[in-house]
């Protein structure tokens, strides 16, 4: 009985500690997506027009010269210097988001980098008073207004997925030390002027820019 007692106990299967496997997932959600070099100047490149003074729809691009000198990546390439053609040719790989207009001009696609339907995490900044800002109400191709210049349209540099929402109160400071998350002002906020009303109940602007609302009572 002992010997049976003792077979039993050692064919039995273990059983596996399955404790680890949310964090396994959320360290294989958290791996960091690797760019290629030319991904890396694509991005650089439109963030960098983006950020440029007077952005819009009409001054949306500028010369690869330009490029060549104030592109941080592009500065450290000593294989690129002067040579716009090969500029060029590496920033029509990337033709949803740039637009090669001729050897010396490029330009970017939209007004915004957000092409969905959804509000999302904005980044601002205005070009007159170096003030930067977050907005959790950032939409495709609209603008908001600096509330201390109140003249300007201001397009999104970058947009983001909303963070989760932090309940940690000090967290939460610290996220905002950067840049200030400020909340929704109708009297900045492009779509807010187009709409006459506050857009936080806007749920999305489907393709054709039809605004969809929220339900009433879905909040």
């Amino acid at each position: 009985d002992q010997r049976i007692r003792e077979t039993r106990k050692t064919s039995m299967p273990r059983r596996r500690n399955n404790k680890n496997k949310p964090a396994a997932a959320a360290a294989a959600a958290a791996v960091p997506i690797v760019k290629t070099e030319n991904e890396t100047i694509a991005d650089e490149v439109e963030q960098y027009i983006r950020k440029r003074p007077k952005f819009s729809e009409n001054n949306g691009g500028c010369t690869m010269r330009e490029l060549l000198k104030r592109v941080r990546v592009l500065k450290a390439r000593t294989d690129l210097q002067d040579n716009v053609s090969q500029l060029a040719d590496i920033l029509k790989l990337f033709p949803t988001t740039l637009k090669v207009c001729s050897r010396s001009w490029v330009r970017v696609r939209h007004l915004t980098p957000h092409r969905g339907s959804t509000h999302v995490l904005g980044h601002f900044r205005c070009h007159k008073c170096n003030r930067r800002w977050k907005s959790e109400l950032s939409w495709r191709d609209v603008w908001q207004m600096c509330k201390n210049c109140k003249d300007d349209k201001i397009y999104p540099y970058q947009q983001e997925k909303l963070p989760p929402r932090q309940s940690d109160k000090k967290a939460q400071e610290e996220a905002e030390e950067e840049e200030e998350i400020r909340p929704n002002m109708q009297e900045l906020c492009g779509l807010c002027i187009q709409l006459g009303r506050k857009c936080t109940l806007v749920k999305m602007i489907d393709v054709e820019n039809n605004v969809i609302w929220v339900e009433p009572g879905a909040r």
